[in-house]
Order: structure tokens, then sequence, then C-alpha cells
């Protein structure tokens, strides 16, 4: 391979990273439910896929293998394989949505990483990546500003894409306030620290006029996302985070591998403190912890922490080893801003990415300066010697089975990377696309076009059988359409079959998230909803019903909702007495529920307890916002109790307490089918674990 060709490839990855970082994050399209980390994580992927095949193109040109161990490099690596290994390890079920996720992300972006400091030759890349940052900064600041001013981009997306974005300072090409807060903080202070050190003037007042743009777009998000504001994020308290991560350290395997990358939502509704309920985040449930530190320490074990903190160290090794220089100082100043943002906050991909960018700009940065890397190196000069020894030719021949050997030492190396980016691509183009589809379903489902919401859903987990979400919303939308044709007037035969098919599909579907995430009590509530809605209409529903809701309030023990709608669910089939034990259990876990207590009061009342029924009444009416029309309701239906009350309770009034934010009602069946439907024997709940995720939707045309 020539020197000028060699160049050539250096050039092409020096193009293709710099638009990386450039795009990475200003990248969203409306093209995906999640327009930003979705279309991300596709845009690294996509990235890291042809720096592959660059490094594979020029390992067989030049029939040598030569790579440069950098510093961060080994375990940037470490800490992507663990966090592919803790999904397959503690949650098997759902490897897929981790995958998709922080899965693939942070392979993605070790390997982005690795082939970047590999391909590139020239120390200039250093300093446009550097200003590449800062210019991306400034692009998302200068966004924000303007949409604090309601003069933003996501008005324009809304106009040309039909889209429903918020045209408030919540949008953000970043994703969220707080990764847009998280990226521009340290790109300030690399920003700073160049303007400060740079000799020339106009590059200093340049520097100095971008920095100050991403210093005024950083005051302005920090006093929207001050706490009462309506944009302000909602962050889980560090106490049930704390709590939630050191249980998982109680058993052996989530305490080495955590509880899976995907599956923080399952740890928190296992593992929360009852505290929490006395808050008012009681109702949300958390996808991530309340730092990054706590969330690895959760998801992805000690083992995960180990990598992470391995990097902390390295920086700490390389800060004192490395020659120092404007470079290396501006770099190693905002490595350092980054990794103490990761023990306050929740991580995220825009922050993420810009730290191992920067990491892999500070060695390359060392390795320019003179630091010795570790290289592993072998060429067509190459000789085997015992035992796998190489070293180099020194006149004779080899012999057939030692040159196959030298032959294989690069050859290898270059098809497993040229294979691994061909594959890569293949199934993320796959994923994509049924990305894709399921939102062009959800845009349908909006439009209120049912046939053609069943039909991409269907295209949707053909082309991606292992998503949860995918089968809840197909689930949904089965019934729904179950309903529709019931709901004729006249309803023939046909209409019949395509609604016992539906309604079959509905659970089928439902039946298949859970078994692919056991562990999350959402795919259990799914399920319980399209057994509820069939009590009325369908043999043995009521008890799939309660078996289903029972396993939800398994998988989420702490919920006084769910204990709620299961004695809502016994309410409305008249087992009074399981139905009050299930809301004395809800008022117990949140003691200021108040439509526990409420739906205390009308069980007593049909069980002629209407002295209880009066008494909680009025605990309902003190817990209850006395703005509100749920106060209203209450109030008038404690003076229809106080009327029945025998003469000498008659005197007690009632009570009003500092507001609560509860919609006070009981939960009567779903709607059903206008006919009977006959189910077949495994429609019911106990054999989730051995329904088969990859068996296709069936299609009909209802």
């Amino acid at each position: 391979m020539t020197h000028s060709a060699e160049k050539t490839i250096s050039k092409v990855a020096s193009i293709v990273s710099l638009i990386t970082i450039a795009l990475f994050p200003l990248f969203m399209l409306p093209t995906t439910t999640n327009f930003y980390d979705t279309n991300k994580l596709f845009l690294l992927i996509t990235a890291t896929s042809i720096l592959l095949v660059l490094y594979a193109i020029r390992t067989l040109t030049t029939k040598t293998l030569h790579f440069e161990v950098l510093p961060f490099i080994a375990p940037l690596f470490g800490f992507g394989v663990i966090h592919l290994l803790s999904t397959f390890i503690s949650n098997p079920t759902n490897v897929v949505e981790a995958l998709m996720g922080r899965g693939s992300f942070f392979l993605a972006g070790s390997l982005f990483v690795a082939m970047s400091t590999n391909l590139i030759t020239e120390r200039r890349f250093i300093r446009q990546a550097t200003y590449t940052l800062i210019g991306s900064g400034t692009v998302l600041a200068i966004i924000s500003l303007f949409q604090s001013f309601g003069f933003g981009l996501s008005n324009l997306i809304n106009q040309l894409a039909g889209t429903q974005l918020s045209n408030t300072l919540v949008f953000t090409p970043a994703g969220s306030p707080v990764a847009l807060l998280t990226f521009l903080i340290p790109t300030v202070a690399l920003g700073l620290i160049l303007a400060f050190t740079k000799t020339d003037p106009g590059e200093k007042v340049a520097l100095f006029v971008l920095s100050a743009i991403m210093a005024s777009a950083i005051l302005v998000v920090s006093v929207y996302s001050l706490p009462g504001k309506d944009t302000a994020p909602v962050f889980l308290p560090f106490g049930t985070g704390y709590a939630i991560a050191i249980d998982t350290l109680k058993a052996p395997k989530t305490a080495l591998f955590g509880v899976g990358t995907a599956s923080f939502v399952n740890a928190f509704n296992q593992l929360r403190p009852n505290l929490l309920n006395t808050t008012d985040l009681w109702n949300i449930r958390f996808n991530y912890s309340t730092t990054e530190v706590l969330h690895l320490l959760t998801t992805v074990g000690l083992l995960g922490l180990a990598f992470f903190i391995s990097l902390i160290v390295g920086m700490f090794k390389l800060s004192k080893n490395s020659t120092s220089g404007i470079q290396i100082r501006s770099l190693k100043v905002t490595a350092f801003a980054i990794a103490i943002l990761f023990f306050l906050i929740p991580g995220n991909y825009v922050l993420y990415f810009a730290f191992m960018v920067v990491l892999g700009l500070w060695a390359m940065a060392a390795k320019f300066a003179g630091l010795e890397v570790f290289t592993i190196e072998t060429d067509k000069n190459s000789k085997v010697e015992p035992y796998g020894l190489i070293t180099r030719k020194e006149g004779d021949s080899y012999h057939t089975f030692e040159a196959w050997m030298v032959t294989f030492k690069w050859v290898f190396p270059a098809v497993l990377f040229l294979g691994l980016a061909i594959t890569t691509m293949v199934f993320s183009i796959k994923a994509y696309a049924a990305e894709n589809t399921f939102k062009r379903s959800l845009d349908a489902a909006a439009a209120n076009d049912g046939l053609t919401t069943y039909n991409l859903q269907r295209e949707a987990i053909l082309g991606n059988p292992y998503l949860p979400r995918y089968r809840r919303s197909y689930a949904a939308t089965n019934l729904a359409l179950a309903n529709a044709i019931a709901g004729n007037e006249n309803i023939t035969d046909d209409d019949r079959n395509n609604v016992a098919q539906l309604i079959q599909q509905a659970i089928r579907e439902a039946k298949i998230a859970a078994s692919i995430d056991p562990g999350n009590a959402t795919n259990w509530e799914n399920l319980a909803a399209i057994y509820r809605a069939l009590i009325n209409a369908a043999q043995d529903a009521d008890q799939w019903t309660v078996a289903t809701l029972s396993q939800a309030i398994q998988t989420d023990p702490l919920n006084p909702a769910l204990r709620v709608e299961l004695g809502g669910v016994y309410y409305s089939l008249g087992a009074y007495d399981q139905a009050i034990r299930l809301f004395q259990q809800a008022a117990e876990l949140k003691p200021d529920y108040a439509n526990a207590y409420y739906n205390l009061s009308h069980a007593y009342q049909e069980k002629q307890d209407v002295v209880a029924a009066y008494d909680y009444m009025r605990q309902t009416l003190s817990l209850t916002d006395p703005q509100s029309a749920d106060y209203t309701q209450a109030r008038q239906e404690l003076e229809a109790l106080s009327q029945q009350l025998p003469q000498q309770n008659q005197a007690q009034t009632a009570e009003t307490v500092a507001p609560a934010q509860t919609q006070l009602q009981t939960a009567p069946p779903a709607p059903t089918p206008n006919a009977e439907v006959n189910l077949p024997a495994n429609a019911g709940p106990e054999d989730v674990t051995t329904t088969n995720p990859t068996a296709p939707a069936a299609d009909i045309n209802p």
C-alpha cells in the first residue's frame, strides 16, 4: 500500500469521525418513537461500522495488522462488553431491548474511539475535533435560546413534518434539558480554557464569544429547570437510588452483573423503599437511578462499576504521566468535569459520547506528545516460531504452514472486523426499519385509522419480534378493533369470527410481552387489562384478571394503585371482603391515598356498613384538594351518607387538610365486546413463560 493511499484512508476516517462528532449531539429524526436516542445510536453504529470497514481495508491492503492500544481503550471496551453481558446473564429474555440501548451504545462508542485513534494519523485532527465539539455545543445553545423566546426549531419541524414537538425550552435536539446542560457545561469549560491560552487574537475572541453563547444557554435552561417549574427535570431521590443499588448487592449474580442494562425499572419496582409513597413521586416508574454511579451499580453490578472506576483511575495516571500543553490541559479538565457529573446525575447518550471522544482525543494528544503506547503488530515479514511467537524474517523462505499462519495473523482480524461491520449494519437497519414502521402505526392510531395501525404494528413485530412495547401496543389495537366490530348493530358470522380471533391475538400478544420481560409490571398490567375487558364475555376471564394483577403486584409490591385496581376487580365481582382487604393494604402503603379511602367507603356501603363508609369518606375528603371537582363529589357523597347514619353519629362533621393529587374513582370493568367469546384452553396466564415470542401475528382483515 502506498503512503498516499494510507493517507487517503486516514483522511476518510477523519471526515467520518468529525461528521459524527458534529452531528451526534444534534442528530434527531421524527421517524422513530424516540426522536433522539434511537437516531443518535443508529448514527454512532453507522459511523463505527464505516471505520471498521476502513480498518479492514487498510489491514488487507497492507497485509499488516497494526493496532495501538492507547490509554482508555481497554477499559472503554470492557465497559461496553459488560453492558452486553449483564443483560444476557441477568435478563436473557429481554436482550434485544438492551441492544437497542446501552447494550450496544457503549460497545459502538468504544470501537468508534479505538478505530478513530488508530486510523487517523494527523495531529491536527485533535484540534479539529475539539472545535467541532465546541461548534455543536454552540448550535445547541442557539437553538435553546431561540426556544426560550418561542421561535425555536421545534416549531419549524412541526410545520414541515406534522409532528407535535413541544415548542418550549423542553425541546432540544440533545434529547432533554438535562442532556443539554450536561453537554454544555464541560464544553464551556473546554472553550474557556482554550480561549485563555490562545495567542491569536481572532481565535481568542471567537472562543470567548462561543463560550458566552453556551454560558447564556446554560443560565436560561438552569432557570427553567429550577424546582417548582413545569419544565423542571424529575430525579429519583438519592436515598431511593442508593437503597435499590445496595439491595442488588445481596445476591451474587446481581452483585457482579447487575439486574441488566435495560432492567432498572424492574429493580425499581421490586426494591424501592416504601418511603417514596409519601412523596409526590409515588406513581412514577423511574428508568434511571439518581446518579450514573448508582445506576451502573444497579444495572451492570460491581464489574461494570469497576470498569468505570478504572477509567477514572486511568485519567489520574495519564494526567501525571503525559506532558503538559494547551491541548492536553483543556482535554484533561473537560474529561474530569464530565466524570464529576456522573457522580451527580444520571448519564445520557450525549454526555457519554462527549466523554468517550474527549478521552480518545486526550490519549491521541498524549501519544503525539511522546507517550509510549502498547502496539499489536504482525505483517507479511513476520515469522512463526514454536508456540506461536512472532519474529522478523531473517532470510529463509517460510514453510507452507508457517506462511499460512502468518497470513492468518492479519487476514483473520480484517475479516472479523469486516464481518462485524456488515452484520451490525444488517441487524441495525432491520431494527431501525421496524422502529420506523411502529412509529407510523402510532401516527395511524392518532389519525383513528385502525386497520392501518393493525397492519403496520404487525409488520413491525415481524421485523423485530422481541420488543415488549410492540406487543403491548398490538394487543391494545386488537382489542380496540374487536370492540369496534362487536359494537356494530348487525354482526355477521364473519364479524363474530374476527372478534374472536382479534381477542385471542390480543391475549396472545400481551402474554408474549410478559414472557419477554416477566419482571416488568407494565406487561402484567397490560395483560390484566385485556382479561378485565372480557369479564362479561369470556369464561374464566375474572380469574385470569385476578391472577395477572396479582402477578403485577408481585413485580411491583409497594404500588398502592395496583392494589386499588385489583380491589376494584373484586368489588365489581361482588367480593367486597377481598376488595376491602386490598383497599386497606393500599391505604397502609400510602396513608394519604385518597382514592383508597374512597373505594373503601364504597365497599362498606355495599356491605351496608354506613358508619364505616361515612368515616372513610371523611378521610377521603380530608385528603382531597378543596378546589377540585373530586372534593365537590366527595362532599356530596359524604352529605348523603350522613343522612343514613344512626342518630348518635349525625353530629360529626368533615375536616379538610392539605390537598392531594388524586382522582377519585372506582374501577368498573372495561368495555367488553357485545357477544360471548369462546377462548381456547391456553388463553389463561398460566403458560406465559412458555409463550413463543418469535411467532408472527396472524393476518386478518377486520
